[in-house]
């Protein structure tokens, strides 16, 4: 989640896109070139209700066809990804 502070302070994020992952980062976790602040801030945006509002898609989930219509456009969610150093 390199630089997702950041993404967030520049740019209104309307919608995160999210997985419901469990991993948990303790104070002995080594951190390596990445900011602890940073997945301080994700934790707190994963949790949000709106603004941004989070959504966790899954193939077949049947919320899906109703958040399509809703969606961010592809080119805005490629330059988050890619913001995110996920592509």
């Amino acid at each position: 989640m390199d630089g997702i502070k950041e993404l967030f302070n520049t740019f209104e994020v309307i919608n995160f896109w999210d997985t419901e992952n469990t991993k948990v980062m303790d104070d002995d976790s080594d951190w390596g070139r990445y900011d602890e602040a940073d997945w301080d801030f994700y934790q707190e945006v994963r949790t949000s209700y709106s603004s941004p509002k989070v959504l966790n898609l899954y193939a077949g989930k049947k919320e899906n066809t109703i958040i399509k219509q809703k969606m961010v456009s592809q080119a805005q969610m490629a330059y988050i990804c890619l913001r995110l150093q996920w592509i």
